[in-house]
């Protein structure tokens, strides 16, 4: 059971020094990457501190680690997003190098590379794309979202993703 928790920042200050390490374990054990649990506990503590300025939770360490479970199942989830995109592009990002800078800074450039092209595309193409690579929707739950048939929203999804892969220029070899 948690004692109260004093008003303020103070408290908020004293329930971080608590469990900053409990809630950093945590993360590293669900997503295996220092890196990783270190931003996964850093965003958790400051979605706590907003929370926590509105109405504070009865238990707190519970609520630090639901907290923190939810910021590692987001960036998880982001995560799927971005290997999709980059996978459908016949792009990869480097098994085994998360964290790395080197490879994080050449990610990001893919991604804006990508996001630059598929500013380039037709609004519907990139919701088709959007609604593929982002979610877990089948073709007949996007065509329903769009107004479309199953079949249609397929086909439409193929066409956006091949003018997408056409747009994008071939990797250079060193």
């Amino acid at each position: 059971m948690t004692s109260p928790v004093p008003e303020g920042n103070d408290a908020f200050t004293e329930i971080y020094r608590q469990h900053a390490t409990p809630v950093y374990r945590f993360c590293l054990t669900l997503t295996g990457n220092p890196a990783d649990a270190e931003d996964a506990a850093a965003e958790a503590f400051a979605k706590a501190f907003i929370a926590f300025s509105r109405r504070p939770p009865d238990d707190v360490h519970s609520w630090l680690f639901r907290i923190a479970r939810n910021v590692v199942v987001d960036q998880h989830r982001r995560r799927q997003a971005r290997h999709r995109l980059l996978g459908l592009v016949g792009r990869s990002e480097p098994s085994g190098t998360t964290g790395d800078p080197g490879v994080s800074l050449a990610v990001r450039q893919d991604l804006r590379e990508l996001i630059d092209i598929l500013g380039a595309l037709r609004r519907r193409d990139r919701e088709l794309i959007a609604l593929r690579v982002t979610t877990d929707m089948t073709f007949a739950q996007i065509g329903k979202a769009l107004g479309m048939s199953e079949r249609g929203a397929k086909l439409a999804t193929y066409r956006a993703l091949a003018k997408l892969r056409e747009m994008i220029p071939e990797e250079s070899t060193e």
